[in-house]
Formats: structure tokens, C-alpha cells, sequence
């Protein structure tokens, strides 16, 4: 079944003990890692087209994972914590973990799930085989304490 056409995962949010708010969820599409502007001959800086696509696409497959949850999710300033699991049928990413991972938070930004990526101050990137046998991302956002 298409990426596109697969029922999406709700969102799940619990309560930890301290009183923070975790949502976790996934999108089911593969990885992408982070892409390098391009520059025109005039000197005008672009993204290449399947990286804008792929962000899109992520963005449009998390929203509906997150219907239920009012956007953003945390208000501007607020410092968060996101971490994402890249499930492949391989195991293996073609692009390094961490531009996959820096490509969710463009994403993320970009659909209006986290307000600025620059808000990210703590997380994890991780990649495995799918149990499901095909390509999804698992991410979860929370917010971090001022101290740890």
C-alpha cells in the first residue's frame, strides 16, 4: 500500500509523572535527509524539488496523525525535546540519521506542529527494521525542563 494511502496512527498523548505533556505518533513514509540549497546562476538559493515535496507530504501525514491536538503544540519559547525512531525494511537509512532527523524538524516547523526548530534544545534520532515490514517514522514531542 502507497505511503499516502495507509490509515494514519493516531496520536497519543500521556502524562508523565512530572506533570509533562508527551505526544508521540507516527508518519508512514521514508526518511529523507536533509537537503543542501541549491543556487541559481543569478545567485538565487533554493531547495531541490523532492526534498520540498517529502516535507510536504510529511507534514500533511503528521497533521492528520495529530488532528485531535491543537497547533502548535507548545507556544513559542518553549523549550522541547524530539525525539524519532526511522523504521526501514533494511534497517539502514540511505541518508545520514541525524540530516533524517534534521529534515522531521524542518518538517515539523513547516506544518506548524513546533513553532521554531530552534526551540529543539534536546533529543534522540535511532533507526531499526520494521516490524511492520515497510518505511515509517516514529516521533514524539515533549517539553524539556529548564535543568536537568
Amino acid at each position: 500500500m502507497p505511503a499516502m494511502d495507509r490509515p494514519q496512527t493516531n496520536a497519543m498523548r500521556c502524562v508523565l509523572a512530572e506533570g509533562k505533556a508527551v505526544t508521540a505518533f507516527q508518519v508512514h513514509m521514508p526518511p529523507m535527509g536533509k537537503a543542501r540549497p541549491r543556487v541559481t546562476r543569478t545567485g538565487h538559493a533554493f531547495m531541490p524539488e523532492p526534498y520540498r515535496k517529502w516535507k510536504k507530504e510529511f507534514g500533511r501525514l503528521a497533521k492528520l496523525a495529530l488532528k485531535s491536538e491543537t497547533l502548535p503544540l507548545f507556544p513559542k519559547g518553549v523549550r522541547i525535546r524530539v525525539d524519532t525512531v526511522f523504521f526501514t525494511k533494511t534497517g539502514n537509512c540511505q541518508s545520514d540519521t541525524d540530516n533524517a532527523h534534521a529534515s522531521v524538524l524542518d518538517a515539523l516547523q513547516d506544518a506548524g506542529i513546533i513553532v521554531n526548530d530552534r526551540d529543539v534544545k534536546a533529543g534522540s534520532f535511532d533507526i531499526a527494521s520494521s516490524p511492520m515490514g515497510d518505511d515509517y517514522i516514529h516521533i514524539s514531542i515533549q517539553p524539556r525542563p529548564d535543568r536537568l
